[in-house]
Parts: C-alpha cells; structure tokens; sequence
C-alpha cells in the first residue's frame, strides 16, 4: 500500500478522529473506505442502463 498526503480543513479532521475512536478503527482505514464507496458510486453512475424492449403490433 502507498502512502497519501492531502490537506484537509481543522473540522474535517477533528470528524474523522472522533468516528474512529468511536469505531476503534485507524483514521486511514475510514479514508479508505470513503474514496471506495465514491469510486463504487461514481462507477454505478456511469453504467449505461439497459434498454427496455416493448412489443407492438402493427
């Protein structure tokens, strides 16, 4: 695994850090977490949906 660095604003941080100790996990881990189900959404979005076929008579 690499190691990232990024800013991030006082509050943000201060969030983070309360959600990992109540769910005693590593601040990393939460972040890891977060940018997974980003990119999982971000890819559902991306899905062309299937087309509907409907039957008619001429």
């Amino acid at each position: 695994m690499r190691v990232v660095t990024f800013k991030l604003e006082e509050y943000l941080l201060e969030q983070l850090d309360l959600l990992a100790l109540k769910k005693r996990t590593a601040r990393s881990e939460i972040i890891r977490q977060a940018i997974e189900k980003l990119l999982q959404e971000e890819a559902e979005k991306e899905t062309v949906p299937k087309a509907k076929v409907i039957k008619t008579h001429l």
